[in-house]
């Protein structure tokens, strides 16, 4: 198990880039799975730099996408509701 962790100013692909390049670099040859945030450019970082890796999003985060969806929609309906 690695864990990386870093600080960059926006996690954009060159961003994700440098770091997977970072660990290449230390010997890095082969990833299993990558658990992480739904960063912009990940993905396609990951395909780069390991491209039969599993990338699958934190279950965390995804809960929270889902509660904050559910929300969203629960605001639209009431609203929708109320306007009658």
């Amino acid at each position: 198990m690695l864990k990386h962790s870093t600080f960059f100013n926006n996690e954009n692909r060159a961003d994700w880039l440098k770091v997977f390049n970072d660990l290449t670099e230390r010997g890095v040859k082969r990833v299993m799975i990558i658990v992480s945030d739904d960063f912009p450019g990940i993905a396609n970082a990951i395909e780069k730099f390991f491209p039969d890796t599993d990338h699958q999003l934190c279950f965390i985060h995804l809960q929270r996408i889902v509660f904050c969806m559910l929300l969203f929609d629960s605001l639209l309906l009431r609203d929708d509701v109320s306007s009658y």
